[in-house]
């Protein structure tokens, strides 16, 4: 009789817990794919606007998707080179006039690959603007101008 109980109350929080996913799941889904993201930044390129030497954790940022960039605007854009999906942080250094190409460098010359290597991106691969740190906690910060 106890084994049917846990049993049914085991049930009973899955049942919920799947109910709230199928609920809560599209509405997630739609705001990261339309207008922000969390993203991680792995790599030493934007040190130390992201993941500072002194750091052991990596920097996690939320990325606006709807915000327009501009030059010194810290964006996340598809990586150039390769053509799995990979995706890259860089700082905008310049834009085309007719903005269908960015110039990107990262804030740590020595550990980029930069449009220095690959030239100008197309704009259609900036995804969006890294507003602000949100990972780790002491790192909170809207402020990514560069040092």
């Amino acid at each position: 009789m106890a084994f049917r109980e846990g049993l049914r109350n085991v049930v009973s929080k899955w049942r919920n817990t799947l109910r709230w996913s199928i609920i809560a799941f599209p509405p997630l889904l739609a705001f990261n794919d339309n207008i922000g993201s969390v993203q991680t930044v792995s790599g030493r390129s934007m040190s130390p606007t992201l993941n500072p030497p002194d750091s052991r954790w990596l920097d996690v940022v939320y990325v606006s998707k709807i915000s327009d960039f501009t030059v010194d605007d810290v964006v996340l854009l598809k990586d150039p080179i390769r053509t799995d999906g990979t995706l890259i942080v860089k700082r905008v250094a310049g834009v085309a006039r007719d903005e269908t190409s960015v110039f990107v460098l990262g804030d740590n010359p020595e550990n980029s690959t930069d449009s220095r290597q690959f030239g100008s991106v197309p704009g259609h691969l900036v995804e969006g603007v890294v507003k602000a740190v949100i990972f780790p906690p002491w790192r909170w910060t809207s402020d990514l101008t560069k040092p």
